[in-house]
């Protein structure tokens, strides 16, 4: 019976979509009959007459109609148009505009909805997932803590809570909304991978470490589950470990420059110079403006201790950029961009830098910087570049 459209189907009023092929039975008997209805020449002549009306009349109908199907929005809008009180296609609405990043656009609708129909949990979801993009957090969690109220086993309305909190800098709230979420959904890969942010902000690295695993393991592909997990194990030093969470996040996104750039950190942690420089050269093949990536490359070819590595023209070049792109007020690229200069030989250079980086250093309060700057600079006034086979600092 839902077939054929005589019953409804779903929250709409008619499914007329399905009554589009078996209604070609009930024309077919129809059209035999008039025929055989029809006795006279001058009888057929007027029926072939009106038939032709009728097709081409029909036919600008089904333009008009086509025209409103040219795409969501439209049809949407067309929707709205010819009924009254619809807030399934103003939710709909709404749910395209946030879409496309028509935030204002995408809230006003969802009001109205809501404005019909308070209790639409959908409705109420979509609003908070727009306030939540466009900052408006506290109206966000407000929302939802009433549709939570009365939908307690919501998981998806438990995940939005927790993304609202975790914009609003509240991480602790926030993973306790994640933890309701994931009562309520046991598969919910979204909600492990942003409860592992959340834990990361509170330092409990080891909990989030197994969350970003439980998001690999329900969802194989999440390329950006696999990052976070490896920056995290590469900062407990599983350098193995972050090395294969590393290459299955360029596995399920190739284009990923963030994890080209932690990557080449990693594999020069195993003593693999070459790879490294590739990895960061594939990262600025994407993004030539990757500050990080930048850095890292031009400390490599300008400290490292090994000739065939080290290029000096293209340090000082790379290091430039970056010095350039950081505002000139990154201490940390400033001591690279003094080390480009002293592997060319200015060591004059370097040194008035990795003073002005010291200076920068002990503005920020940064202790260790400072002290490390002091060893720069001691070694340019005896002429001598540094050397090491470590990561910048």
């Amino acid at each position: 019976m839902p077939v054929i459209g005589l019953i409804q189907v779903g929250s709409q009023a008619h499914a007329d979509r399905y009554t589009y092929l078996p209604q070609i039975g009930l024309y077919l008997l129809l059209s035999w009959a008039i025929t055989d209805a029809l006795v006279s020449q001058l009888q057929r002549r007027i029926l072939g007459v009106a038939a032709g009306v009728a097709v081409v009349a029909l036919a600008w109908c089904a333009h008009i109609q086509a025209s409103n199907w040219r795409n969501g929005e439209s049809l949407w809008k067309h929707t709205i148009a010819v009924t009254s009180g619809n807030f399934i296609a103003h939710n709909g609405l709404g749910h395209l505009l946030l879409n496309d990043g028509r935030l204002d656009e995408a809230i006003e609708e969802f009001q109205i909805a809501l404005k019909i129909d308070p209790r639409f949990p959908e409705a109420q979801k979509n609003l908070s997932v727009a306030l939540t993009e466009k900052g408006r957090t506290d109206e966000a969690v407000a929302h939802l803590q009433t549709l939570i109220a009365e939908h307690p086993d919501d998981a998806q309305g438990h995940y939005n809570l927790g993304n609202a909190l975790l914009k609003k800098g509240d991480s602790r709230s926030a993973i306790a909304a994640y933890q309701k979420a994931l009562l309520a959904r046991s598969r919910y890969p979204a909600a492990h991978y942003n409860l592992g942010i959340a834990l990361d902000q509170n330092g409990r690295i080891d909990e989030a470490i197994a969350h970003y695993q439980k998001a690999v393991r329900e969802q194989p592909d999440y390329a950006q589950a696999y990052y976070l997990l490896g920056n995290d194990l590469l900062r407990e030093a599983r350098v193995d470990d972050a090395i294969a969470a590393y290459e299955r996040a360029l596995k399920n996104r190739a284009k990923y420059p963030e994890v080209e750039n932690n990557l080449g950190l990693a594999v020069l942690r195993k003593g693999r110079p070459s790879e490294a420089i590739a990895h960061w050269q594939n990262a600025l093949a994407i993004n030539p403006d990757s500050v990080d990536s930048l850095n890292n490359l031009a400390w490599t070819l300008a400290t490292f201790p090994e000739t065939w590595i080290r290029n000096g023209d293209q340090a000082l070049a790379l290091a430039k950029r970056a010095n350039q792109l950081s505002g000139d007020n990154s201490p940390a690229i400033l001591r690279t961009l003094a080390a480009a200069y002293a592997e060319n030989g200015r060591f004059t250079e370097a040194r008035i830098i990795a003073e002005r980086g010291l200076q920068l250093a002990n503005t920020q309060k940064n202790s260790t910087l400072a002290n490390i700057f002091e060893g720069d600079i001691a070694l340019y006034r005896t002429n001598a570049p540094v050397r090491t086979a470590t990561q910048p600092r």
